[in-house]
């Protein structure tokens, strides 16, 4: 035999034992160890009147990857639902080499003085029957501004009210109401004055044969 095969033997065992991580009392030792980090814990936007996006760069690093592929899926989310992303997705390590990845959150238009945690979760995993790992970071994404309609940028929403003048006058509906009420009251009038006053000037027919 060789005799640096015992040797390589037990280099190999002396690495695979201290590939396990300690973990908490009473879960099984990890080979690996996951690390999520995002590099800034908040971040401060003024209020928009449109959608805003917000970017934040973090890391990925994988503790005690000897002799194995270690591939992290990585995921975003915010607590108030608003839209966010993660590039890339997916990592892969042949190392403990750190690797940078890159979280985008989606504003709602018209936010003001509200705050959202940010979370990127990471879920790392190696071949069938090696424990993996899993870590989050989280950070807040705030947005300022007055509750009022002040203090925006961006376009302002559309004003809802009176209706622009058109160049043609349309008289109000109550003065039509008013107009109509007073003509139908004085042709009532009249009409009554007509029969009671109309029969006396009326010329009186005359009778056949006189003249």
């Amino acid at each position: 035999m060789n005799p640096a095969v015992p040797l390589v033997i037990a280099l190999a065992l002396l690495a695979a034992s201290s590939a396990g991580a300690l973990a908490p009392s009473g879960e099984a030792p990890r080979a690996v160890v996951l690390h999520v980090d995002i590099a800034s814990g908040s971040v401060e936007l003024n209020r928009s009147y449109d959608e805003q996006s917000v970017s934040l760069n973090g890391t990925v690093t994988v503790d005690y990857v000897y002799l194995v592929t270690v591939r992290v899926a990585l995921a975003a989310s915010t607590d108030l639902g608003w839209a966010a992303s993660v590039v890339p997705g997916e990592l892969t390590f042949v190392t403990s080499t750190p690797q940078f990845f890159n979280a985008t959150v989606k504003i709602p238009a018209g936010t003001v003085n509200r705050s959202a945690v940010l979370t990127v979760r990471g879920n790392a995993s190696i071949s069938p029957g090696i424990p993996g790992d899993t870590a989050s970071d989280t950070a807040t994404v705030t947005v300022k501004g007055g509750s009022g309609g002040d203090g925006g940028n961006g376009t302002p929403p559309a004003q809802r009210g009176r209706p622009a003048p058109t160049g043609v006058s349309v008289p109000p509906v109550t003065l039509i109401m008013v107009a109509a009420t007073a003509g139908a009251v004085l042709f009532s009038a009249y009409m009554l004055w007509y029969w009671k006053a109309g029969p006396a000037r009326r010329p009186e027919k005359r009778k056949k044969g006189m003249r």
